[in-house]
This record gives structure tokens, C-alpha cells and sequence, in this order.
């Protein structure tokens, strides 16, 4: 094994070794050795500081088994290199490294209830591989975990969309108290086959994809903005009676309405859109704001315990519902948080989408990514603003929860 290490490799080691740097961010394209880097940096705090074992570490990634594929051979191999014993416990409770007596504990931090797991760990170092694939309340949690004297976290990304929640972290890592540093493959080319960053960057090219892993920038993805969104038939478990309309309005255009309800299944609560409300003022004549409010009533059978988003250039649909008694507030309209917001929910199979609600997932088919903007195509996105502000509203990303509780960290 050779520990010959690349020029910004040998800066982040001297970084780390300093007592004044307790947090390290790498943000680099693929194949840069970031990952490693973190694996040596932590290797020797073990050996430094408990060389002879009763340290707990942490090692998170997306998931426990891309810990073990991606993070776990660098330590194996230096565990060898310095004979040091060196142990895997795959176990599905309590997955660990095992090195000279120090746990490395394992992390899947792709969901919202990663957080959990980490809690009540008092860690002396880790390390966050991958930032962008984690679940930002895992992050947090893993930041407070680490708090004796010598701590230390290393943490690596890819740049994402400029609208994912490590954008915010990278433009403020002085705040931090966070060095960061830059890398791309040409950094680690020494150590690379000679064919293999040729190959890389010969995939997806001038795609977001390419932008993110080999170009190492901020990109707004192309094509479909929900392509994980497929439409249930009936939700999971039982409706808790919590129930919101959310509302896109339209003066001569469509007026789009979704009513979300929340449902139950033990401790697993998320929402499902299981009704939809559409007039097109353009093919079935304008309604006064007054006739929407009524219709949309009896649509979803609003009550004045039914929360009712409105977007906030309704100022007359607004006065409408208030002034006959219901519940009405201003939707939260920041497009791109929101969006990020219900993709990932989405994605988390936190939000669902009734097969009933025809013209939503028509809109969800074609609501795409303008490639000169770099913002969504304005054009049949009523249904699609109203799932937004509705989802931004219930924010189900805060929930602990999924659809599907069957799937493994693995």
C-alpha cells in the first residue's frame, strides 16, 4: 500500500492536524480521493489519540451498506498496512468498524429518521461521506455528536442543484467554523488508470450530472422536476381527520385546487393528495373568485377546521374565504425551496397522489426544467404550484416516516 498522498490531500492531512481545524469539508468531483483522505486522516487520530481502543467514532454515508462498500476498504487496508486488528460487524442493530478497540460506528443517513439513530452517541471524531445524499437533520445531529477535546469531522460532497440544502453550508463554512477545500480529478490523476478520467468525463456529458460529479459545480438538473412521482390508489393506514386545500388561482386562466389528507398506519403518519379541483377559465368560461370559494367547499367538503393555502396573488379568493368565516393563509411561494422541498418528499414517498387526480399527474409529465432559465417551464403548472404550496405547508420532511417502512438502511 503506498500513503502517497495528492496535493490537496497533503493540505487537508496538514489541516487536520492542526489543533485549530476541527471541521474539514471537501467538496470535489468523483475519483478525486476525497473519501480516502478522510479514511487516513481518521486512521491516524486513532492511532494518536486511543491507541489503545475506547474511542467511538462515527461514519456516516447514504446508506450503512455504502459504508461498508465505499468508506470500510481504506481502513482495511491500512489496518493491514500498520497490523492493527481490524474487525466488520455487519449487524443490522448496531453496525461498526472495529479497529485496535475503536468503534467506528455506521450510519445510513439517507432519511429523515437517520437522526435518530446517532442520538446519544458522545463521538470523539467522524466522518460524513457524501454530504448531498444525506438527510440535513442527520447532518446536524452528527455535528453535535462530536464534542471532546481533539474532535474532529470530515466531510466530503458532490455539488448538487443550487437549491439543495448544502448550497447554504457551502457558501457559509467561515460561519461554520468550517475549512474547506476544493478538488477534482485532475487533482488525483497520478492515481487514477491513465484511461479511467476519460472514461468519466465521457459519460453524460454537458448534463447536471457532469456539472456536479466531474466539473465539481452548482447545476439545476434538466428534464422531468418530479420524475419519482407515481401516482397510489389508496393510501396506508387510517386518516388521522387533519386535512388541507392548497390552491393555485387563475383570473381568466385554470384554477387548480388538492386536498391533502393525512393518514396513519401505528406511529407512521404522511399525506396523500387524494382529491383534485380544476376549471379552466379559458375553455369553461371565467367564475367570479366568489363561485371558486363555493365549489372549492364542496369539492373537498372545507370546513372551518380545514386549513386553506391560497397563492398569495389571490387577494380577492383570499377575502372571499375569509370573509365567510374559513381558515385561509398565504402560501409559502419560494419555488425553488419548494420544489426541492416536494421532490425530496416525494422521493421519501413522504407525500402521495391519488390515481383520481388526472389532471395533477398530466402536469407532473411535462412540468420540466428550462435548460436556458435553469427554472421550471411556466407553462400548465397549476396543479403543480398548488402541490407545492400545499406540501410546503404540512412540510413532511420534518415527519419521521415513510410509505414504505420495508426497506432496509442497506
Amino acid at each position: 500500500m503506498s500513503l502517497k498522498l495528492n496535493p490537496v490531500q497533503k493540505e487537508v492531512m496538514r489541516s487536520f492536524l492542526a489543533e485549530d481545524c476541527p471541521y474539514i469539508l471537501q467538496a470535489g468531483s468523483v475519483r478525486s480521493g476525497k473519501t480516502a483522505i478522510s479514511a487516513i486522516c481518521l486512521s491516524v487520530h486513532q492511532n494518536r489519540y486511543y491507541p489503545l481502543g475506547g474511542g467511538q467514532y462515527f461514519l456516516g454515508g447514504y446508506t450503512v451498506g455504502s459504508v461498508f462498500n465505499n468508506i470500510a476498504p481504506y481502513f482495511k487496508e491500512l489496518s493491514e498496512y500498520y497490523n492493527w486488528a481490524y474487525r466488520e460487524i455487519r449487524s443490522s442493530i448496531d453496525p461498526k468498524l472495529v479497529i485496535n478497540g475503536n468503534d467506528f460506528n455506521i450510519y445510513g443517513a439517507h432519511d429523515k429518521r437517520s437522526q435518530n439513530r446517532i442520538q446519544g452517541l458522545n463521538a470523539v471524531a467522524g466522518a460524513l461521506d457524501e454530504l448531498g445524499l444525506m438527510d440535513e437533520g442527520f447532518y446536524q445531529q452528527a455535528m453535535n455528536r462530536a464534542s471532546r477535546q481533539h474532535m474532529k469531522v470530515l466531510m466530503t460532497m458532490n455539488k448538487q442543484s443550487p437549491v439543495h440544502w448544502t448550497k447554504g453550508l457551502y457558501d457559509n463554512v467561515q460561519e461554520h467554523g468550517i475549512k474547506l477545500f476544493e478538488s477534482t480529478m485532475e487533482d488525483n490523476k497520478e492515481f487514477l488508470p491513465n484511461e479511467l478520467p476519460d472514461q468519466l468525463k465521457a459519460i453524460k456529458k454537458n448534463t447536471h450530472w457532469y456539472s456536479w460529479h466531474i466539473d465539481n459545480k452548482w447545476a439545476i438538473p434538466e428534464g422531468l422536476i418530479y420524475p419519482d412521482l407515481a401516482p397510489i390508489e389508496k393510501p396506508k393506514g387510517r386518516p388521522t381527520g387533519n386535512r388541507v386545500v392548497a390552491v393555485d388561482w387563475g383570473l381568466e386562466g385554470v384554477t387548480a385546487g388538492l386536498l391533502f389528507e393525512e393518514y396513519a398506519s401505528g406511529t407512521i403518519r404522511n399525506w396523500f393528495i387524494s382529491d383534485e379541483y380544476h376549471h379552466d377559465g379559458r375553455k369553461q368560461g371565467p367564475l367570479l373568485e366568489r363561485n371558486h370559494m363555493h365549489r372549492i367547499v364542496a369539492r373537498f367538503g372545507v370546513t372551518q377546521q380545514t386549513k386553506v393555502i391560497l397563492d398569495p396573488s389571490a387577494r380577492s379568493l383570499y377575502k372571499e374565504f375569509a370573509d365567510a368565516g374559513y381558515w385561509v393563509v398565504n402560501a409559502i411561494n419560494d419555488v425553488l425551496k419548494g420544489i426541492e422541498t416536494t421532490g425530496r418528499a416525494i422521493r421519501e414517498k413522504l407525500i402521495g397522489v391519488s390515481t383520481k387526480c388526472a389532471h395533477t399527474i398530466e402536469e407532473s409529465l411535462q412540468y420540466a426544467w428550462n435548460p436556458v432559465t435553469s427554472k421550471p417551464v411556466k407553462a400548465d403548472d397549476h396543479h403543480m404550484d398548488a402541490m407545492r404550496y400545499g406540501t410546503m405547508d404540512v412540510n413532511p420532511i420534518t415527519a419521521l416516516q415513510s410509505w414504505d417502512q420495508n426497506a432496509l438502511d442497506w
